[in-house]
């Protein structure tokens, strides 16, 4: 430390995954955190990676300029003190940086030097609530949201980071946390999203009407976090829109919005956003014989709809459908975020113009938008035609692609494995009947102990099917499959076969995606599309090797749900009507003021309407203009401690009476 700046070696920069450790210094013209090599590099050796790529990583740089700083809070953590940097925005929402790793006796040294450095900005104590409750109440700013629990931070979420918000039914609402690249390369752990309970009376966020399903109090909520979300109304016009696409996987029709980082999907029961740091890879796989194409697009992490979670979205497109789409370009001066070089990186890839049917067309765009590749059939063919033989899993029936390096079957679930992963092939014919022996089944064992069983496949699919593991290299234990091959094939039943006609030119058609990349990963050995197919997979491959010819056991029927053990069945501790009203935040003082405005400028707009206009007009709020509702919520809270304090004081006089009254009644006994 001197005189004209202040210097921390150890000081931690706190994200959504890993905390990085790094140095920061404060001087007259700002505070400055920058990366330090010692835990990046070491993780990069380990991983075998080379030394430029941790040189880049360790360049890694935070400023922030001392005319940008609002306010500096402080407040006592375990392990040291943390520092929270509120800084004004540039582009879109007001952003907080948090350092971690400061002593409690470098607290007085900052203030004395930003007091007099740093022209009207305060360092200030944050109260924080250390007991651990999880009963609260949510404070949403301009710039984050935060979890008070009496009145006291319990935590808080920076508006950059949050991803999506997601209600569920009419209490539960999950927020969706940005994942980075950079946090994925550090390290596996990192917050994906959270999940919050919405009581339908929540005092702050309650409607007029509790019982109106259109204005329920998890409904408000979720509207006032997307309004500062990085993902938020405000953005703008997307960069282009698929609509009416037919989702299979989750179902229902949708358009596909896609945004400089993120896809947005909406639709009558679909309402969720994509960041394309969570998309793996896209696949345009068209369908035998049919004038279709699957499009899926692998995610990691999954999204989350209801209590399901789908770590790939298939949709089908008519190949009939021809369309043109000219996607814009990120500009800086019309979109309301900030163009990053990665960002104009990926845009380099986008085409002026796209035409041909709308599966390959939604395909090529994505591919490019998103950064990501595109993989395409394989060199399989099918005897009667395509890239793919039809089979049934469990009671679904799909097709199973075989792609240049994985096995493939769509639509629902979808189940995706690397032929890496296989450990073993099992090709296997049931008897029982003169259907039975028309057909064969094929099981897949990976080395992770997973069983994947696809029936009824026609036997004319086994020559190609053995020719094409065996060039693969699959393992098939002691197969032979011309032995099997004769076994299966009875030429009596080969008459009719030539009337199916192999179509060999789709299964053929190739362009420079189609071969698969060298970096090829599979999103899931599991299905990923159920609730229940987590673990079924196993428990089917069990049931299935019992034959073909027994019966199945009827399930036992499941005892009645109750609610006796649930915390929401019990009865809920009555609000005493004498209790002072809650102080109301800065956001909800200018809502209550501009929402009569705004109904009468859109008498059009419903209730949720309504709301999405006020997140974006408190987004373009001014500071000054925002000390009136500062001013005013400060003047609350003032009302509400006074109110609070004589509430207690009257409350405990009124106890000690009664307990007195208690007192004189047990000594007359």
């Amino acid at each position: 430390m001197t005189e004209n700046k202040l210097e921390y070696l150890a000081i931690d920069l706190i994200t959504n995954g890993p905390k990085v450790p790094g140095a920061c210094v404060v001087d007259a013209t700002g505070v400055t955190w920058t990366a330090t090599t010692t835990s990046s590099s070491h993780s990069k050796k380990e991983n075998g990676e080379k030394e430029d790529q941790s040189r880049a990583a360790a360049s890694k740089k935070i400023v922030a300029p001392a005319t940008d700083i609002k306010e500096i809070n402080y407040s006592q953590v375990p392990g040291g003190v943390q520092v929270l940097l509120r800084v004004k925005p540039d582009k879109g929402s007001a952003k907080t940086i948090v350092l971690q790793g400061f002593r409690g006796a470098d607290v007085k040294p900052l203030k004395e030097f930003v007091a007099a450095q740093f022209e009207n900005v305060r360092v200030r104590q944050r109260e924080c609530q250390p007991n651990g409750r999880n009963w609260g109440d949510i404070v949403v700013s301009n710039s984050n949201f935060k979890f008070e629990v009496n009145e006291k931070c319990s935590f808080e979420v920076n508006a950059n980071a949050i991803a999506g918000v997601n209600p569920i039914g009419k209490n539960d609402l999950i927020v969706e946390m940005q994942q980075g690249k950079e946090n994925e390369k550090q390290s596996k752990d990192a917050l994906v999203e959270m999940a919050f309970y919405v009581p339908l009376t929540a005092e702050t966020w309650a409607g007029e009407d509790v019982d109106d399903a259109d204005d329920m109090a998890v409904q408000r909520l979720a509207t006032a976090i997307d309004a500062i979300a990085a993902t938020g109304p405000a953005l703008g016009e997307p960069v282009c829109a698929f609509e009416d696409a037919n989702l299979v996987v989750p179902r229902g029709k949708v358009t596909f919005a896609l945004h400089p980082n993120f896809v947005r999907v909406t639709g009558s029961a679909a309402d969720f956003k994509i960041n394309y740091t969570s998309v793996l890879r896209v696949y345009a796989l068209p369908k035998p014989n049919a004038h279709q194409t699957h499009v899926v697009v692998a995610l990691d992490p999954p999204i989350r709809k209801g209590q399901t979670f789908y770590s790939f979205i298939v949709t089908v497109f008519n190949d009939d459908d021809i369309i043109t789409v000219a996607p814009r370009k990120p500009n800086k001066e019309t979109d309301d975020i900030e163009i990053t070089g990665e960002m104009e990186e990926r845009f380099k890839a986008v085409e002026e113009e796209y035409t041909g049917a709308a599966g390959e067309v939604f395909a090529r765009v994505l591919k490019a938008v998103a950064g990501v590749k595109l993989t395409r059939q394989g060199t399989f063919v099918s005897p009667a035609g395509g890239a793919a033989i039809r089979v049934s899993h469990k009671a679904d029936v799909g097709l199973l692609y075989l792609l240049e390096r994985g096995f493939f079957y769509l639509p629902k679930p979808p189940i995706l494995v690397r032929y890496e992963d296989v450990s073993e092939c099992e090709f296997e014919r049931h008897g029982g009947g003169a259907g039975a022996s028309k057909t064969f089944d094929l099981t897949l064992t990976t080395k992770k102990g997973l069983s994947y069983q696809f029936h009824g496949i026609s036997r004319t699919e086994f020559q190609n099917l053995v020719n094409f593991l065996t060039a693969k290299g699959l393992p098939m234990g002691e197969v032979d499959a011309n032995a099997l091959a004769d076994r299966l094939i009875d030429e009596d039943d080969m008459a009719g076969i030539d009337d199916a006609g192999p179509d060999l030119e789709r299964g053929s058609d190739e362009d420079e995606d189609s071969e698969e990349d060298e970096d090829f990963k599979g999103a899931s050995d599991s299905d990923g599309g159920e609730p229940t197919d987590s673990s079924s997979s196993e428990s089917d491959s069990d049931s299935d090797s019992d034959g073909g010819g027994g019966k199945k056991k009827k399930p036992a029927k499941k005892k009645a749900k109750t609610n006796s053990g649930s915390p929401h069945a019990k009865k809920k501790k009555e609000k005493d009507p004498n209790a002072p009203k809650r102080p109301l935040s800065t956001y909800m003082i200018f809502s209550a003021e501009m929402r009569a405005k705004v109904k009468e400028e859109n008498p059009d707009f419903s209730i949720t309407d309504v709301a999405k206009e006020l997140g974006v007009r408190w987004k373009s709020v001014t500071d000054e203009e925002k000390v009136k509702y500062e001013e005013l919520a400060k003047k609350d809270k003032e009302r509400y401690e006074r109110e609070m304090e004589e509430y207690k004081k009257t409350k405990k006089e009124k106890g000690d009476e009664e307990m007195a009254d208690v007192a004189g009644e047990e000594e007359e006994d």
